[in-house]
């Protein structure tokens, strides 16, 4: 059985007397699996990959106790791992290996050697000192005392039929929950929606880290006793989750190998992507260090290599086996800067230097890579300096008059809640603080949750308790305060006096969660709370797979949680009975502490919205301020604080500027006189779609380059953006945020449509291909084009679309040019090459249907072509379409 895949590697192990079929001895199973190896290379040695690429195998064999054990449990992931002597064996049998060859550990050849011939690893060694002759690198050129009776496998007699394979498992409905915990949340959207196949990978942006932990073991002691391994294995997946997670990262692998306890983990993979993903990274590896080093102590030791760049993110496998994975230069150059970091340090690329704009870091000199012919730059980080908040300029503001007109008359009309959605940029800070102004001079009493740095002062990182509703903290706390300066009581005091005739002393003692600062007298100290820890995961269906648990923490009790949640919306409303309240609450999708995020805090905000509506005494206004969402995640909460918002006309949408406000934008942010050059004009709003952010972040960078400079309140173009300009890293990142955010069906049809300048319907529907988004494709349109991803054409439609779709009254192309570069690019090379092939197929068939027709207006079509060509340089031309105007 399959049990691991790692990079390019996969464990398999045979295991004696478990199912039907299964080897019945060790000498059996040590024998299948020789002839298995021997079978491997004899089908796949020089492999023909590619016209330029052949690849070979080498294999390790050991014997022996197996340790298996069920790693994990925070946010309900968990990992199964693999560990024990077999594993120490092929970590010095599988290097000795040769391409095509087999390596066996002395105790597998002890096993096997009756049935097969073999030659000694350090006879081989001995017989190749010499370097300048040697032909093979892998087993070097001195033999170690380790490799003593490390046998190559020349040959082997066993019978020519193999044994049946394994039966596949059953699996049970019931048992979906527990299996589920095993598969990356990257991939859980895709498989529930149905994708298949190729459809199954992304070319994503991502930050690697490759973590490996020395002088901790996993296996059984002497007496065959798992208690330490469980402790030692479950805590060090603790400390990886959390750090990790914190972060809204990912854990991808948890693995034991020839490099020992080896722990990877991806930011950026779908679901879960951030504009910052690199920092993110660098952080996690800071903070994973600390983390390890507080739970063992000394002689347990971390070793970091962080990497950027792209990755091929999908499955590989069979059906029967598959897995999620990272592939890519960028994971083996994290994998290398893991092998040269020494104790407790964490190296990083030059890549993640460069976009890690916070962080000061030392260059280190190292030794060139195995496996890269040039040398690499490698740095340490050293600090993290914290952001400085720049002072908000009012141009955003000025562009969003008519919003902000929409909020004070939302204002006006009683109780209720307030939603306000934007992408990143779009003024919705702007727009909140001139709400907070208004309603302060409308006497309301305004508090707000603000946006909290997670670093201290030093910039080292610190493992925080968790709170629950955490992005009320900063509302709260404004409110007792308040409270407490008006009654000249305690906010203890006011709590209790409020509170105590519906709730008992323990349950107030909850209202630490919310303010840690709290002193309730006699009140012992609040116990440790993991609130995300799954120990539901460890029931009997867990417990007969490892022989023993021992999961730290406490798991969260929602009764608690109801309760705390009840108590805060009582201390709202009775507050708000005796003012006119306008809270400002900004809330975010994910898993972080550091993103002020959890799912409490939404469900708190939909309470306090149903009972805004019963509301008696002052004005109550909450206004809610977050990204749109088609949410890959469940956001049920969510939508239902949308849906209420909407019926009770509460509801602002921010959508980008248009072309023309665009253009008077960035006249304003530049100071310049008009008219602008229309090469500029169009290249910031193909690039920036109408993002205020983004067309001051895309300016400044042209300015820095010097391809633009002001002279006499002119603007002078001084070089191609095309060739010079780089689009900035944020305004990038925030572009792929925008797609990754979408629902799954949103995503496809997006990424479908990203190699056609402009489309039909019909012509998007030759390309997807999945009936459930081909029925709801007229619904999927009108959401992307409301939330700016795609502009409607309804006149003068594109030669190229009549074409394909003689028929065609509409049509549709990108708004932001930028995004349709993101959404290729994300496009495994497979998946292109079906959209071309496809979209030539269209073309073929449309200019055969109109025959002679068209034949006068071939010029403009070829023109047509040129232009699509142009826009995808990186590939060929269309050939069969040319072909066929040629002739």
């Amino acid at each position: 059985d399959i049990v691991k895949f790692a990079g390019d590697a996969v464990t398999i192990v045979w295991i004696v007397g478990v199912g039907e079929g299964a080897p019945a001895s060790m000498d059996e199973a040590t024998l299948r699996a020789t002839a298995c190896a021997c079978e491997i290379h004899k089908r796949l040695h020089n492999f023909k990959a590619t016209d330029e690429v052949c690849l070979s195998l080498h294999i390790g064999i050991g014997c022996g106790q197996l340790t298996a054990l069920h790693v994990g449990g925070v946010f309900h992931r968990w990992e199964y791992v693999v560990a024990g002597p077999p594993l120490a064996q092929i970590a010095v049998a599988e290097p000795l290996a040769e391409p095509g060859e087999t390596v066996l550990s002395p105790e597998a050849w002890a096993l096997v050697s009756h049935a097969a011939s073999g030659t000694s690893v350090c006879a081989l060694i001995h017989s190749c000192a010499d370097p300048q002759t040697c032909s093979v690198k892998h087993r070097g050129t001195y033999a170690r005392p380790d490799q003593a009776g490390y046998m190559r496998i020349d040959s082997l007699d066993v019978a020519s039929t193999p044994p049946s394979a394994l039966a596949a498992p059953t699996m049970r409905y019931r048992d979906l929950h527990v299996l589920n915990r095993y598969i990356p949340a990257a991939i859980q959207p895709k498989l529930k929606h149905g994708l298949q196949n190729n459809h199954l990978h992304d070319m994503c942006s991502v930050s690697v880290l490759f973590v490996k932990c020395a002088g901790l073991g996993i296996s059984e002691d002497v007496t065959g006793d798992l208690t330490m391994a469980i402790d030692a294995a479950q805590r060090l997946m603790l400390c990886a989750q959390k750090s990790v997670y914190d972060f809204e990262g990912s854990v991808n692998k948890f693995n034991v190998d020839d490099k020992g306890i080896v722990i990877l983990c991806v930011f950026g993979l779908p679901g879960i992507y951030h504009a910052d993903e690199p920092t993110r990274a660098v952080k996690a590896a800071l903070t994973l260090v600390q983390c390890v080093n507080a739970e063992f102590g000394p002689g347990i030791t971390c070793s970091v290599g962080v990497t950027s760049g792209k990755a091929f993110c999908g499955v590989i496998g069979s059906p029967e086996r598959r897995e999620y994975t990272v592939i890519g230069e960028i994971v083996n150059l994290s994998a290398r800067l893991m092998a040269a970091a020494g104790e407790n340090e964490v190296l990083v690329d030059e890549a993640t230097k460069d976009l890690t704009e916070l962080v000061e870091y030392e260059e280190r000199a190292i030794e060139r890579l195995k496996g890269f012919s040039k040398a690499k730059r490698v740095f340490h980080p050293v600090s993290i300096r914290v952001p400085q908040r720049s002072k908000k300029d009012s141009g955003a503001l000025r562009c969003r008059e008519a919003e902000l007109q929409q909020l004070r008359s939302m204002m006006q009309r009683g109780s209720g809640t307030m939603v306000l959605t934007g992408e990143r940029g779009s003024g919705k800070t702007a727009l909140v603080d001139a709400l907070a102004e208004a309603g302060q001079a409308d006497h309301f009493v305004v508090v707000r949750n603000e946006e909290k740095d997670s670093e201290k002062k030093s910039g080292a990182l610190a493992q925080q308790e968790p709170t629950m509703f955490a992005s009320w903290q900063g509302v709260i706390q404004g409110l007792l305060t308040k409270a407490s300066a008006e009654t000249g009581i305690s906010v203890v005091d006011y709590l209790t006096s409020i509170l105590q005739s519906r709730y008992g002393p323990s349950d107030l003692l909850l209202f630490r969660r919310v303010c840690p600062e709290l002193e309730f007298p006699n009140a012992p100290p609040p116990s440790p709370l993991e609130p995300d820890l799954d120990l539901a995961a460890s029931t009997s269906s867990l417990r007969s797979l490892t022989a023993s648990w021992d999961l730290r923490g406490q798991a969260r009790q929602p009764g608690k949680a109801a309760i705390l949640k009840s108590m805060l919306t009582d201390v709202i409303r009775h507050f708000a009975e005796t003012h006119d309240t306008l809270i400002i609450l900004h809330l975010k999708t994910g898993t972080a502490k550091q993103a002020t995020v959890d799912s409490d805090s939404w469900n708190l905000a939909l309470k306090l919205t149903e009972a805004c509506s019963e509301h008696v005494g002052k004005r109550l206004l909450l206004c809610l301020v977050t990204r749109p969402h088609f949410s890959s995640v469940a956001m049920e909460d969510f939508d239902s604080i949308v849906n209420i918002a909407r019926r009770n006309r509460m509801l602002l949408q921010l959508k980008n500027l248009g072309r023309q406000e665009s253009a008077k934008y960035l006249r304003e942010y530049l100071k310049v006189l008009p008219p602008l050059p229309p090469l500029l004009e169009s290249f910031v709003y193909n690039n920036a779609a109408g993002n205020p952010k983004h067309i001051e972040e895309l300016v400044n960078e042209m300015r820095h380059m010097r391809a633009i400079e002001i002279v006499q309140n002119r603007v002078v173009i001084l070089a191609d953006f095309s060739e010079k300009i780089d689009i900035p890293s944020k305004v990038r990142n925030s572009t792929l945020a925008m797609l990754d955010n979408m629902s799954e069906s949103h995503k496809l049809v997006t990424k479908m449509a990203s190699l056609l300048q402009s489309f039909s319907p019909t012509m998007l529907r030759e390309l997807i291909p999945y009936q459930a988004e081909m029925q709801r494709l007229p619904i999927l349109l009108t959401d992307l084009v409301e939330c700016g991803v795609f502009v409607e054409h309804r006149s003068s439609l594109p030669l190229g679309v009549l074409i394909c779709d003689p028929e065609a009254t509409v049509c549709y192309s990108f708004q932001c040019r930028l995004l349709q570069t993101q959404c290729v690019e994300t496009l495994t090379a497979i998946i292109r090459s079906d959209l071309k092939q496809k979209w030539e197929q269209m073309i073929v068939a449309g200019l055969q249907r109109a025959g002679n027709v068209l034949s006068q207006k071939m010029h403009r079509y070829m023109e047509y072509l040129r232009s699509q060509s142009a826009h995808h340089r990186r590939f060929a031309p269309y050939s069969s379409a040319k072909s066929f105007c040629l002739l």
